[in-house]
């Protein structure tokens, strides 16, 4: 079982057939960057991740560990109805601009985010916006949006008081 995204990002890399090198320089990252990643020792860029689900790979399994590591095996009942003809297509662009929005819109407020989780986050809109919006141009602006809903919440959830911290 891969329990890490390093972990995963390394059986995916050799499912895929590709080398640490090979898959460094397709992310524009160096090969020890790429090391790093699949020992968990500092969080993936999202050029890192796209390497790999540009590949075939499965978001979900990727960010998560759940689900099939490759898109496409989930099962998809013969009785399900069509679906658009980019349903199951990562629009890369899309999924790059949401996740800078989300870093930024956490940095802005003087908050952090893993990447991984901004990833996550954008792959989870990315699929809300595809399902429901067709022109990519539209898709766009849905960035927008979902940024200032975003900024909103953030802005009025309740403060964390406990820090996780034992008292003294």
């Amino acid at each position: 079982m891969s329990d890490t995204l390093g972990c995963r990002m390394r059986t995916a890399r050799k499912w895929l057939n590709i080398s640490a090198s090979e898959a460094a320089d397709l992310a524009k990252v160096n090969r020890n960057s790429w090391e790093r990643y699949e020992n968990d020792k500092t969080e993936p860029k999202p050029s890192a991740l796209s390497v790999l689900l540009d590949r075939g790979i499965n978001a979900q399994w990727l960010l998560t560990g759940e689900g099939s590591m490759m898109r496409g095996d989930e099962g998809v009942a013969p009785t399900a109805p069509a679906a658009p003809a980019d349903a199951g297509r990562l629009d890369k662009k899309l999924v790059g601009r949401l996740t800078d929005k989300i870093v930024r819109t956490y940095k802005d407020l003087g908050m952090g985010i893993a990447i991984h989780e901004a990833t996550e986050m954008a792959i989870d809109e990315h699929n809300r916006i595809v399902a429901t919006v067709d022109d990519p141009a539209d898709r766009m602006v849905c960035v927008g949006e979902y940024a200032a809903d975003l900024r909103h919440r953030l802005l009025t959830q309740p403060a964390k008081t406990d820090t996780g911290k034992r008292q003294a």
